[in-house]
């Protein structure tokens, strides 16, 4: 079971606009934009947990995403079980 306060946001520019314990972003749909959206991302979220999701799978991406700090590469259609072990 979830605990605690759960808050969905959809955002396109790259400001966290408040405190968070956990970004996931989502390149669903994002072809050869995405490993330089996670670059200039990674300014932001430097120091943060957060967490990639893709449609697609994308070694690349992954071991930029690791680099730049990810607590994990999920590929969707991903289980329960497999996000949870990202967020321990």
């Amino acid at each position: 079971a979830w605990t605690g306060q759960l808050e969905l946001t959809l955002q396109k520019d790259f400001v966290l606009k408040k405190e968070c314990d956990l970004v996931v972003i989502d390149f669903s749909g994002q072809d050869a934009k995405s490993h330089e959206v996670l670059s200039d991302f990674s300014q932001i979220i430097a120091g943060k947990h957060f967490l990639i999701v893709s449609d697609q799978k994308d070694v690349d991406l992954a071991m930029d995403a690791i680099k730049y700090g990810a607590i994990g590469f999920l590929v969707k259609p991903f289980k329960r079980s497999e996000l949870l072990v990202s967020l321990e």
